[in-house]
């Protein structure tokens, strides 16, 4: 058992649906990212596994135990999609206000240290309503960061960095799931694919829950064919879809993409066959393409 886990999450608003269904377990040393259009229920569930909202059917257990929201609090930290921060006051006020609620040791230390990773440290005595969106971002992503909380949840945290800081970023959080689970949702696909250890695709319910390494793995091949132009047949389409197991056949000039499903027996020997022996074209080159996460995302959200 992780040390977070879902069992039966749905959530109704009046009629509306907005998850279905959610089960989920996830352990520390790991980042995980959530990825799915707008609406599907991303933020609501951040929400309910931090005690903020209620689900309409199941349970949150953290550590294999349902808590109540001072005990979340005290386990999680989040970083919304905005900013969150108090007007009013200085950044350092802010970093040091959430210091104190986590009663967090050495915290000048710490304040300092992100403050000049995340090159704010000049803005520290600076009242954050005075800032730009950029760096109230970084203000809010230090303010989660800080408390090196067991599970540490970000809702599009790269929103608003430059490509320098979200370098910085992602180094900071590899360091952080050392000793925390991390939790981030994002529409940045190469982001979750590049930091990520598994991946949650989620529209309502739950399309897929996996390794990102594992998404080649998948049973859907996409193969690759380059043929002779001279000798092409365009009949050959018709005949590839109907083999059993051939998903979906296209030609873009003299180059072939056939999807199929790797499960049904010899499929891509028949393919070749098919393409050589019934229509003796020319194959010059043949490779399988390798899926990529924004292929899998668009073929389970469709």
């Amino acid at each position: 058992m992780g040390i977070l886990s879902l069992k039966h999450i749905s959530k109704k608003y009046n009629a509306k649906l907005a998850l279905d269904d959610i089960n989920l377990s996830l352990d520390k040393n790991e980042i995980i990212g959530i990825v799915g259009p707008n609406g599907a229920g991303k933020t609501t569930l951040f929400r309910i596994i931090m005690g903020l909202i209620e689900p309409t059917d199941g349970e949150v257990r953290l550590w294999g135990r349902k808590l109540d929201s001072c005990e979340i609090g005290k386990k999680i930290s989040y970083c919304s999609d905005g900013d969150n921060l108090y007007e009013d006051l200085t950044v350092k006020e802010n970093l040091e206000f959430i210091a104190r609620c986590y009663s967090i040791k050495d915290s000048d230390k710490k304040i300092e240290h992100l403050s000049m990773l995340f090159d704010i440290h000049k803005e520290l005595d600076n009242e954050t309503k005075n800032l730009s969106k950029g760096m109230k971002k970084k203000v809010a992503l230090i303010r989660s960061i800080i408390t090196c909380s067991p599970i540490i949840i970000m809702d599009e945290p790269m929103n608003w960095l430059d490509l320098e800081n979200q370098r910085k970023l992602n180094n900071v959080l590899i360091k952080l799931s050392s000793k925390s689970l991390i939790i981030i949702s994002s529409h940045n696909l190469s982001l979750i694919e590049n930091i990520c250890d598994k991946v949650i695709i989620l529209n309502q319910n739950l399309k897929y829950f996996g390794d990102v390494k594992g998404i080649n793995v998948d049973s859907i091949i996409k193969l690759k064919v380059v043929c002779d132009n001279s000798n092409f047949d365009i009949n050959v389409i018709k005949n590839l879809d109907n083999i059993e197991g051939v998903l979906k056949a296209e030609l873009e000039k003299n180059i072939l993409f056939i999807e199929f499903d790797n499960k049904i027996s010899n499929v891509e020997n028949n393919i070749i066959s098919c393409i050589i022996n019934k229509y003796n074209i020319n194959i010059h080159e043949i490779n399988r393409i390798e899926k990529k996460l924004e292929d899998l995302y668009f073929e389970k959200v469709r």
